[in-house]
């Protein structure tokens, strides 16, 4: 897990290159302006979906990770906390969607988390599990773009 602000990170030439054209989509587009919905990059290898949310109590949010894609997760507007599970922390399977590439667990220990503001990335590698638009006080309507990325790019 990676996180800090779009205008720091979008400078970064360390990252990998797929994650760069992440950072770069995110900083070309205005995310808190622009309609919901799917933005293509690179068909099924790399794109993003822009939402809306509404962030919820810790417990009504479910922990989750990938297995297929990074995500790069963006806030363009609101506050949300993300909590994170260390390595070899992961409860059970609740639930596998693979058409999704989203596997919810229960019993995952997560205690550690970040308070995500406007402009604020965050970027989870395939496995590394995470529980988003947790709400960081009072819930809120949130703004986000998260951009999945295929793992198989990160490899030469």
């Amino acid at each position: 897990m990676q996180t800090g602000q779009l205008k720091e990170m979008v400078k970064d030439k360390s990252l990998p290159a797929p994650i760069q054209k992440a950072l770069q989509v995110l900083h070309l587009r205005d995310i808190a302006n622009m309609a919901a919905g799917r933005v293509e990059i690179a068909g099924e290898d790399m794109y993003a979906d822009v939402f809306d949310a509404v962030t919820r109590r810790y417990g009504d949010q479910r922990a989750e990770a990938h297995e297929q894609y990074y995500d790069v997760q963006y806030l363009a507007r609101g506050a949300e906390r993300l909590h994170y599970a260390p390595h070899g922390t992961a409860g059970d399977v609740a639930a596998r969607i693979p058409e999704r590439d989203l596997i919810f667990y229960r019993g995952t220990p997560d205690p550690e988390y970040i308070d995500a503001v406007p402009g604020t990335v965050t970027i989870f590698a395939p496995g590394e599990i995470h529980r988003p638009t947790v709400a960081a006080g009072e819930s809120m309507e949130i703004r986000k773009a998260v951009v999945k990325v295929r793992a198989s790019l990160m490899t030469p």
